[in-house]
């Protein structure tokens, strides 16, 4: 039960350091790119770029939603590697109670 818990954070971890890389990689593509030199009505620049604002959008993160999406996955990640890492003893052996009659 314990290492189905830990691969879910794990996963869970994984999961959200993917979605916050993906934004900022795209966020960082639109920005560079956004005064290129067009080529005409077919440029693949823009086209490249009309895919990565729809990727944003269909994360649910527009732009300006992009800073506080964030802010909850750091405190979602950082909550997860504070239990992954936090030892609690669960019995009365580990906690090494002298029992008494």
């Amino acid at each position: 039960m314990k290492k189905k818990q830990l691969l879910k954070s794990i996963f869970t971890l994984i999961l959200c350091v993917w979605v916050i890389a993906a934004s900022f990689l795209l966020m960082l593509f639109i920005i560079t790119h956004l005064k290129h030199d067009c080529t005409g009505p077919n440029c693949p620049i823009c086209e490249q770029i009309r895919n990565a604002e729809n990727f944003l959008n269909q994360l649910g993160m527009g732009l300006g939603k992009n800073i506080i999406a964030i802010f909850i996955c750091s405190i979602i990640c950082a909550n997860i590697l504070h239990i992954c890492f936090l030892k609690i003893p669960h019995s009365l052996v580990q906690l090494r109670v002298q029992l008494n009659n």
